[in-house]
């Protein structure tokens, strides 16, 4: 029988030689299983078996048939990293437990390698008692905490430069020696943490075993590694495979060392204390303030109330405590900061954690009106700068009025999780004149452990109420059962008859929602994917919000979300736009754009972060004699209007523009407006503009110019939503724009307007926002929900005819925009697409074109269609990042990687396809077999992350042409198609908002462009809308007209 023995282990050196390296030369017999992965598209353990001369037997077609054969006469069974990526593999591996388990028992020897992306699995077939469970966090280095361990030693030493910075695959963009970290073990041995750590808070490889055979578990991927990571995954990995076979034949002859379980940190002896009113708010009890009975006390594991007495007692049996937290009621002054003590391993029985509650005498406010706090996420907090980007985006939030009753950062707080990153983020924070809470996430990981965030931050998980919801701040990055005891014990406790709001780092999927529901939580609050979507499942609103100091990935504008929270646990929400104070610029009459004697349309953006514009005037002439004044309208959460039946005589006036916020503050704006003889601007639509850039390739071409230059403003309507990232289509005398709701009092959905005159003919509303422009054909509008649904609606009447739901099972981000071709509807993204019929959105087809997990984060890559060729692109998929497929039955043609993808579209034009990568790179290939014509960078490429958010525009010109495209700093130019020579560039002023995706700084993302016979037009995040003059005749540097 193998024998478990505990041992305390003060640091990892104290074991180095405990065991002694054993070369075994005896025969090993085999089995394994693996599968072709989507990650590196290899097997891995075949090829590693193969090159080791290795006498093996692979029963992977066997297995996923759900079978395992007589191992009887097998001593090492491996499964291959990510088999849970095949559903009939892992349908069979969480099938055959009593099969292996009797296999270890009678001596064989399981190795199971690292699994899929964010399985967040437990590891089931075990015996009962043994818990070991994967979660999220990755690890660019393995640390050594049992140096000697056979499995490190017995055929060659593993060193600590053997586990250093694997990339797997070799062109990976990051580190990634484990992935999926074990995050939760017990009678198990740590031989490889994710820290160097001597009792690391997750871990690499696990030791575990029963009877007389061994259980062995990797976060890593040798088997990968050995056939396509770079040399140093290469090396490392055979390195720990060889070990791997050497260590089952110990096992089998009865010489491998007893597994040493390893310790888990925390107190060791009963926590108590007592609870009291801390009445002169000094955190000591003075002998005159009395006990608080009834107060919540965990401990991060039992969940108790304080006696009579204000005492508390918790009995901490397994020893893992690490903080003694108080549930902090509604009635007392709370605090992100001052609601735990953190309990020293070492530290002895005999103290005492007392928690003083100051009442709240300046509350004020009646439950009635619920809870009004703020959201911030995915900081991601690294140095001096962006700790001074957290100081004036906190600022923004301190100085609101009323203030919030908290703030809550929803994770990735820091970057790497090491200690300049916290203590900037902690610096950043300042002293919180309100109660600022965290939310652990999972860049807390990278490169360090949870112990980090545990001293620099606080417990990462814990409860507290406000105006009787009781809000519920989870660990969903590293699971455990402890929480899991926790949370049941607190809602048992503390969440009857009331509702339950939940802070987590991950947005939570549909299953996830539904468990919820069970518990009686009515609204999630997430961050993670850098973007914005509010949706509801079973009951449960799902609200994640995009970046605090930085663009989100779906080019959201940094900032924050101020949540009014019902007392039914239900929230309304609002999107504040951060780093503006003050802000106030016209639009309408712009300078040096004279207007009509007899039509004064005033278009005013007014806006600051902090408070509420409350009112915004206008006056022409002289205060001491106006010839003309008025107040503007609302419209929407940064713009005023006003449409005024004044004249005035041809000539220069001044006109002056003051906004004034709630609080009574004022801030103005001068500038010289013109008038000349001549009528309003009136428009004349004459051509269709059906679909986003215009037609199904994404040309972005027209023949001529309609209208004239410059431009002047017609109408301005409130659209009763946010455009986001649509451009509006005209077809059949109607203008249609698609919705999202960022603001409170606003729509998601699909509305039309009459062009001519600005009027709204009709709304169609939709549960969930849409991000992307729509599509017409056959009088029917096609439009892309963001959680999926591909909506049909009647162009005349706005009513839906139809609606198909694309295959979302991990409910994520749909943000593209239809196209329409040849009688037929292209809709999706690149995990998903469908041909969909027009008049009954009957499906043609639908195809997954990229890898299982393609699109995992928003992209607005939209179908591009041309001929009998539909190209699809999309971002951060493991493998192609541009696919295109055949019009008839959507099968794949050829794929490109794309520098990892992108947030445009393709642009068909002719035999070529052109698409502007992450990296800024406008690539040209041939449409028929995706062969490189040519490249060419178009921002700078040594300044950091350079997303391109623009669809290129096309002009043909018999075999050549002109492209026009943007770059992610800014930078518009024009490029002859046939070479890539760069012929023009124009450089765009800093953005307005800060919505780069991973830059701080002020760089602007560029609309598409539209070639309209010979102009130029499109907008930048600077405010502008640019037509760069004669740009097909000059040979570099376009000026703004």
């Amino acid at each position: 029988m193998i024998r478990m023995v505990r041992v305390t282990i003060p640091t990892a050196l104290a074991i180095t030689c405990l065991f002694a390296t054993v070369v075994v030369s005896a025969e090993v017999r085999i089995s394994f299983i693996e599968t072709q992965d989507p990650y590196t598209k290899v097997l891995g353990l075949s090829e590693f078996l193969a090159a080791e001369k290795v006498i093996s037997e692979n029963l992977s077609e066997e297995f996923s048939r759900g079978a395992l054969p007589d191992l009887s006469n097998v001593d090492l069974v491996i499964f291959g990293s990510y088999i849970t990526t095949d559903p009939r593999l892992a349908k069979s591996y969480h099938e055959v437990g009593a099969t292996l388990r009797r296999f270890v028992a009678d001596g064989g020897v399981v190795a199971v390698l690292g699994q899929a992306d964010q399985d967040l699995a437990d590891e089931t077939w075990m015996e009962p008692q043994r818990r070991i469970r994967r979660a999220d966090p990755d690890a660019g280095t393995a640390f050594i905490t049992r140096p000697g361990h056979p499995l490190l030693t017995a055929h060659e030493p593993v060193r600590a430069a053997d586990l250093r910075n694997w990339r797997v695959p070799s062109d990976w963009r990051s580190p990634n020696t484990i992935w999926e970290a074990f995050s939760e073990w017990n009678e198990a041995a740590v031989i490889l943490g994710s820290s160097d750590d001597a009792a690391p808070a997750t871990a690499g490889l696990i030791e575990t075993g029963w009877g007389s055979g061994r259980a062995v578990f990797y976060a890593m991927a040798p088997d990968k590694a050995f056939a396509v990571g770079n040399d140093a995954a290469k090396a490392g990995g055979a390195k720990l495979l060889r070990n791997l076979l050497a260590y089952a034949a110990l096992v089998r002859e009865g010489k491998a060392p007893d597994v040493e379980i390893t310790p888990t940190p925390g107190y060791k002896h009963p926590i108590r204390g007592v609870a009291f009113v801390d009445e002169n708010g000094n955190g000591r009890r003075e002998s005159a303030e009395p006990d608080r009975a009834g107060i919540a006390v965990s401990d991060g594991l039992d969940v108790v109330l304080t006696d009579e007495t204000g005492a508390y007692l918790l009995p901490n049996e397994d020893g893992k405590a690490v903080f003694v937290v108080v549930h902090q009621p509604g009635n007392v002054k709370q605090s992100g900061q001052n609601f735990f003590h953190r309990l020293k391993d070492d530290a002895g029985p005999e103290q005492e954690f007392d928690f003083g509650l100051v009442p709240d005498l300046d509350g004020g406010r009646s439950s009635k009106e619920g809870v009004r706090f703020v959201q911030l996420t995915d900081s991601h907090v690294r140095n001096v700068s962006d700790r001074d980007y957290m100081r004036q985006a906190t600022d923004e939030i301190y100085a609101m009025q009323p203030p919030p009753d908290f703030v809550v950062a929803t994770g990735d707080l820091v970057d790497w999780g090491v200690d300049e990153h916290f203590q900037n983020y902690v610096a950043g924070m300042q002293k919180p004149p309100v109660p600022h809470f965290n939310v652990f996430g999972n860049h807390e990981l990278v490169y360090s452990s949870i112990a980090k965030y545990h001293y620099f931050i606080g417990p990462d998980y814990y409860s507290f109420e406000r105006d009787g919801v009781l809000f519920l701040a989870l660990n969903c990055v590293i699971p455990s059962a402890r929480q899991e005891a926790w949370l049941t014990r607190t809602l048992e406790l503390l969440g009857r008859d009331r509702p339950v709001v939940v802070f987590q780092h991950f947005p939570p999927v549909p299953e996830e929602l539904e468990r919820f529901a069970k518990l009686g939580v009515k609204s999630v609050f997430s961050g993670h994917w850098h973007s914005e979507k509010e949706m509801e499942h079973a009951g449960v609103q799902s609200i994640n919000s995009p970046t605090f100091i930085m663009g989100g990935i779906d080019a959201s504008p940094a900032g924050f979300k101020v949540v009014h929270l019902s007392t039914d646990g239900l929230a309304d929400t609002e999107w504040r736009y951060g780093f503006q104070k003050k802000l106030l610029t016209v639009v309408s009459p712009q300078e040096g754009t004279p207007v009509s004697e007899t039509y004064f349309p005033v278009l005013v953006n007014a806006y600051d972060s902090s408070t509420d514009v409350a009112a915004v005037e206008w006056r022409v002439g002289p205060e001491e004699k106006p010839l003309a004044s008025g107040s503007l309208k609302h419209q929407s959460a940064i713009s005023w209007n006003g449409l005024q039946d004044v004249k005035l005589a041809k000539g220069s006036y001044p006109l002056h523009i003051v906004a004034k916020d709630g609080r009574g503050e004022t801030w103005t704006v001068d500038q010289q407006v013109e008038t000349l003889p001549g009528e309003a601007a009136v428009p004349a639509p004459s051509r269709e503009w059906p679909m986003f850039m215009g037609d199904a390739g994404h040309s972005g071409f027209t023949p001529g110019l309609v209208g004239q230059v410059p431009l002047r403003l017609a109408w301005s309507v409130a659209t009763g939503g946010d455009p986001d990232f649509a451009s509006p289509i005209l077809a059949e005398g109607r203008l249609y724009l698609t919705l999202k709701k960022r603001t409170r009092g606003r729509t998601n959905g699909v509305a039309a307007f009459d062009p001519v005159t600005g009027k709204r003919l009709w709304l169609f509303e939709t549960p969930m926002a849409i991000n992307h422009t729509p599509a017409f054909s056959e009088g029917v509008l096609c439009a892309a929900e963001m959680g999926g649904r591909i909506y049909g609606v009647d162009a005349a009447t706005g009513h839906e005819r139809w609606h198909h739901d694309l295959i979302d099972d991990r409910g994520r981000y749909s943000y593209c925009a239809p196209a329409a071709h040849d009688g037929s509807f292209y809709a999706g993204v690149l995990r998903r697409v469908a041909k969909l019929r027009p008049r009954d959105g009957h499906v043609g087809w639908e195809q997954q074109l990229g890898a299982s997990d393609s699109d995992w984060i928003s992209s607005y890559g939209s179908p591009a269609v041309g001929g009998e060729t539909l190209v699809m692109t999309g971002q951060f998929g493991r493998g192609d990042s541009v696919v295109a497929a055949a019009t008839a039955n959507g099968s794949k043609s050829w794929g490109h990687p794309a520098d990892g993808g992108m947030l445009g579209s393709a642009t068909i034009a002719g035999d070529r396809v052109l698409f502007c990568s992450h990296s800024s790179v406008l690539y040209c290939l041939s449409l028929s077999d995706g062969k490189e014509r040519w490249s060419r960078p178009l921002g700078a490429q040594d300044q950091g992350p350079n997303w391109s958010a623009t669809t290129p525009a096309v002009k043909l010109e018999g075999e050549t042409g002109i492209v026009v495209a943007g770059s992610g700093d800014g930078r518009m130019s024009g490029i002859n198609l046939r070479d890539g020579t760069v012929l023009w560039t124009h450089i765009s002023d800093p953005t307005v908002f800060k919505v780069s995706p991973y830059r701080r700084d002020d760089r602007p993302l560029l609309s598409s462009p539209t070639i309209a016979g010979a102009n130029v037009f499109f907008g930048s995040a600077d405010g502008r809308l640019y037509q760069p003059v004669e740009v097909f005749k000059m040979p570099r540097d376009a000026s703004e007209s």
